[in-house]
């Protein structure tokens, strides 16, 4: 079987896996930027989609930047949506 064909069209979307997640790495990272005011979802987002694009074929070293980047994203912006929710509840006219 020629799987010289295969290689050449997973290649892309490593690359693009890896590329969602330094997006999803930079959108986090503003979400978490001090008085910016950026939602927390954007970069939650893009790291699933991070993830969910390495998880085809292609190169590993594309991929597992996609992985681990797209990951952190996910557990920041998670972690930052948990706070502030939780902080919704705890002040003084926090809903439930």
């Amino acid at each position: 079987m020629d799987t010289a064909g295969v290689e050449s069209r997973a290649r892309p979307r490593a690359w693009a896996a890896a590329g969602l997640g330094l997006w999803a790495a930079l959108a986090t990272v503003l979400a978490l930027w001090p008085g910016l005011g950026v939602p927390a979802w954007p970069g939650a987002s893009l790291g699933c989609f991070a993830v969910a694009t390495a998880l085809g074929p292609g190169p590993i070293g594309p991929k597992a930047i996609g992985t681990v980047l797209g990951s952190a994203a996910v557990v920041l912006g998670l972690g930052q949506v948990a706070v502030l929710w939780a902080a919704a509840l705890v002040l003084p006219g926090g809903t439930t």
